[in-house]
């Protein structure tokens, strides 16, 4: 049996569809707490009808996570595959050359640059001969893979 939001809202409605009681004739506190139940049930419908009214008009998962942001839902989501930035590892520049140089050159080469960052060795700090590049998934990205010179260097 359904049960509309009017019907829960409706004190007699629920007390002549509830299971008998123990008590022939329940406390005030025991009808304060049924009353309290009724109110927060009644939300509850209200919620999922605006969730349910809201679920229709999802057309992709970024539609849905902008759904929940506006209606303050809390959720988690995972990035897409397909979403997910390219992380790649450039050796064979020297570790004295400036990252905003190295930042530069890629940039001039049209690849869409998220994060650079030279790689360090974890005990003694010291730099290494390695740039840490994220790129952000595109068709110019996989053409990194190929690279062979980055500021007339052997890459």
């Amino acid at each position: 049996m359904t049960v509309s939001a009017e019907q829960l809202s409706n004190t007699e409605f629920l007390l002549s569809h509830s299971a008998p009681h123990r008590l022939s004739d329940p406390s005030p506190e025991h009808l304060l707490f049924f009353e309290v139940l009724l109110k927060e049930a009644a939300a509850l419908m209200s919620k999922v009808q605006k969730h349910q009214s809201a679920a229709n008009n999802i057309k992709s998962p970024t539609n849905l996570a902008q759904i929940l942001e506006s209606n303050g839902t809390l959720f988690k989501s995972l990035m897409l595959q397909k979403d997910r930035p390219i992380k790649v590892v450039i050796r064979g520049l020297p570790g004295h050359t400036p990252v905003e140089d190295i930042e530069a050159e890629l940039r001039a080469l049209e690849f869409p640059l998220i994060k650079i960052a030279r790689m360090s060795k974890f005990r003694t700090r010291e730099t290494m001969p390695l740039l840490y590049v994220q790129l952000s998934p595109s068709s110019k990205t996989e053409e990194i893979y190929s690279l062979s010179t980055l500021l007339a260097l052997s890459v």
